[in-house]
């Protein structure tokens, strides 16, 4: 209970879930491309049968440029909270200390795998190295991640 979060909405769910799906687009190859399932990216490796699998489950870049755009926003939220929420009403100050430094842990983990995160999305504006729309939207990603800290 030391080192959680304090927070009713369930910010720690939040967090593992952001770190899970930054993973995931740090591991993008390029010629990878993604979906979405349920609340959580997946990568789509290269096959012969990719675009008619991507067809039938209506897979598209479009849902995935909006689910990174709202997920690069669920980061700058997480970093304000767990950045400033200590409830002063929360056991010892010994216990709030302890707390806060959890806290940082978590927020310096968040922006290095952030930074970590760079490399895919390079590797998957390769990938669509045609469509200048979606290479203007990883450049604009790239450089929210830059201003993160």
């Amino acid at each position: 209970m030391e080192n959680k979060i304090h927070d009713g909405d369930g910010i720690l769910n939040k967090y593992d879930s952001v770190l899970v799906n930054l993973n995931i687009i740090a591991s993008i190859d390029t010629n990878d491309k993604l979906y979405i399932e349920g609340a959580k990216l997946c990568r789509h490796p290269y096959s012969s049968t990719r675009s008619i699998t991507r067809w039938w489950n209506n897979y598209n870049r479009e849902d995935c440029k909006k689910f990174i755009t709202e997920l690069y926003k669920e980061i700058s939220n997480i970093i304000i909270l767990i950045t400033s929420i200590v409830n002063k009403n929360i056991g010892s100050k010994h216990t709030r200390n302890k707390i806060k430094k959890g806290n940082k842990k978590r927020r310096k983990l968040l922006i290095s795998t952030c930074q970590e995160s760079k490399k895919g999305l390079l590797h998957l504006m390769m990938t669509y190295n045609n469509d200048p729309e979606f290479s203007k939207f990883i450049n604009n990603t790239l450089h929210i991640i830059d201003k993160l800290d």
